[in-house]
C-alpha cells in the first residue's frame, strides 16, 4: 500500500511544481520555508505538507535530461555550500553515467546490424569517447567536492584534505609511481576521512569532553568511510589505501598492526603527508608549526611512526621551500 508507483504519484512536466521547473529548466529551487512559499504543491502521500526547508537538483549533462534530486528537511535547517555543491556534482555524474550506459546499449545494437556502416561506428565511437573524458572529470570533481564537504563537516580550514592530497601526489612523483597509482593516492588522500560526513555536526563543536559514545564514534570512522566507498564502483580501488593509511612502520599502528613494507605503500605516503600537513597547519589548541620544526619531528619518528624512506623523500620535496 506504501508504494510509490502503486499509488501514481508522480509529476507531469507542465505542471509547475518545483521538480518539473528543475527539470524542464535545469535549474535549482531552493526554499528556505515552504510555509511561506504560495509555488510549493505539497504530495501529501509524501508527508511533503511538513517540509520547511526544499531544495531541487536537476540531473543533466551536455545530452540530456534524466531527473531531478530532491531533498527535504521537516525543518528549516539550511544545507551548506559544500552540500549543495556535492549534491550538484552528484546530480551531474549520475546523468553523465546514465547516458553513457545508454549510448553503450545503442552502440551495441548498432555493432549488430547487419547493414551498420564504418561511418557510422566512428561517430559513436566519438560519442563515447567523449562521454567517457566528460565522467573521468566529473568522477575527480566529486571526489574533491566530498572531501570539501568532509571538511567543512569537521571543522577543518583551508581545504586541508586538499593540501594533503596534493603533497601525498607531490611525493608519488618523487618516488616516481605510475599516474594510475597517484591517481589513487591523490583520491585517497582527499577521502581518508570521509566516514565523518556521517558524523552529527555537533560533536564536532562540542567544548566539553567527549562522552565514550562520542569517542568511540569518532575512532569507528575509518570503518564507516570504507563502508561507503566499497559502494561507489570506480573509488573501491582507493579502499585499501584509506584502510590501513593509520598504520605505523613499527607495526603498532591500527586496524591490524601491519609493519614496514607490508604497509600498502600508497598508505605510507599519505601517513607522512598527512602529518606534516597537521603540524603546519592552525589548530584550535596550537598554532602552526614551521616547516623545518615539522619536519625535524617527523625525521626523529621516521623507523618508528613513519617509512625512513618517504619521510626522505618528503625532506628532499621541502629541503629548498
Amino acid at each position: 500500500n506504501d508504494d510509490i508507483y502503486e499509488a501514481g504519484i508522480g509529476y507531469r512536466l507542465a505542471d509547475g511544481s518545483y521538480v518539473s521547473e528543475a527539470y524542464n529548466q535545469k535549474k535549482q529551487f531552493e526554499i528556505a520555508d515552504c510555509s511561506e512559499d504560495d509555488n510549493f504543491k505539497p504530495v501529501l502521500f509524501l508527508s511533503e505538507d511538513r517540509v520547511k526547508y526544499y531544495l531541487s537538483v536537476p540531473m543533466f549533462n551536455n545530452m540530456e535530461k534524466v531527473g531531478v534530486i530532491v531533498v527535504e528537511n521537516y525543518t528549516t535547517k539550511r544545507l551548506s555550500e559544500e552540500f549543495i555543491e556535492l549534491l550538484t556534482v552528484t546530480a551531474r555524474l549520475f546523468a553523465t553515467s546514465m547516458n553513457l550506459e545508454k549510448l553503450t546499449e545503442e552502440t551495441d545494437k548498432l555493432i549488430k546490424q547487419d547493414d551498420v556502416t564504418v561511418s557510422q561506428l566512428q561517430n559513436k565511437r566519438a560519442e563515447l569517447t567523449a562521454l567517457i573524458g566528460d565522467l573521468s572529470s566529473e568522477q575527480q570533481w566529486f571526489v574533491e567536492n566530498l572531501a570539501k564537504a568532509v571538511d567543512a563537516k569537521s571543522s577543518f580550514k583551508n581545504n586541508y584534505s586538499h593540501a594533503v592530497a596534493d603533497l601525498a601526489r607531490e611525493i608519488s612523483t618523487t618516488i616516481g609511481l605510475n599516474e594510475k597509482t597517484k591517481d589513487l593516492i591523490y583520491y585517497a588522500a582527499l577521502l581518508r576521512n570521509i566516514g565523518k560526513i556521517t558524523l552529527p555536526e555537533e560533536l564536532f563543536n562540542k567544548k566539553e569532553k567527549l562522552s565514550k559514545e562520542d569517542w568511540e564514534k569518532l575512532q569507528n570512522h575509518p570503518n564507516v568511510g570504507v563502508s561507503i566507498l566499497m559502494s561507489i564502483n570506480f573509488l573501491s580501488e582507493v579502499v585499501p589505501y584509506i584502510n590501513y593509511h593509520k598504520e605505523r612502520w613499527d607495526g603498532t599502528g591500527e586496524p591490524e598492526g601491519l609493519k614496514g613494507r607490508s604497509i600498502p605503500l600508497g598508505c605510507r605516503v599519505i601517513a607522512v603527508a598527512d602529518a606534516y600537513c597537521a603540524m603546519t597547519a592552525d589548530r584550535k589548541y596550537r598554532k602552526a608549526m614551521s616547516s623545518e620544526e615539522a619536519i625535524n619531528i617527523i625525521k626523529a619518528e621516521a623507523g618508528t611512526k613513519w617509512d625512513p624512506e618517504v619521510v626522505d623523500f618528503l625532506v628532499e620535496l621541502k629541503k629548498d621551500k
